[in-house]
């Protein structure tokens, strides 16, 4: 899997899953082609703004994978 691209940019997972285009099991896809330096922005992105995650978001989802509708809540709600 490789990052969608919309308008010749490259969409982070977490907008995916926000849109419902991606699913919460693909982010392990996602952190994969990261390790992988799979596409050019693997190279110069730390792994929660790959990802699309701010750097608290990413924290709680590390902790508690199963929070990721959470996270996605607190982002539409905030």
């Amino acid at each position: 899997m490789s990052r969608v691209l919309v308008e010749g940019k490259a969409v982070p997972f977490l907008e995916l899953y926000m849109r419902g285009e991606a699913s919460a099991d693909e982010i392990d896809d996602y952190v994969d082609r990261w390790h992988e330096g799979a596409d050019a922005a693997a190279a110069v992105l730390p792994l929660h703004e790959y990802l699309g995650f701010t750097k608290a978001e990413y924290d709680r989802w590390v902790q508690a994978p199963e929070a990721l509708p959470e996270i996605v809540r607190a982002r539409r709600d905030g």
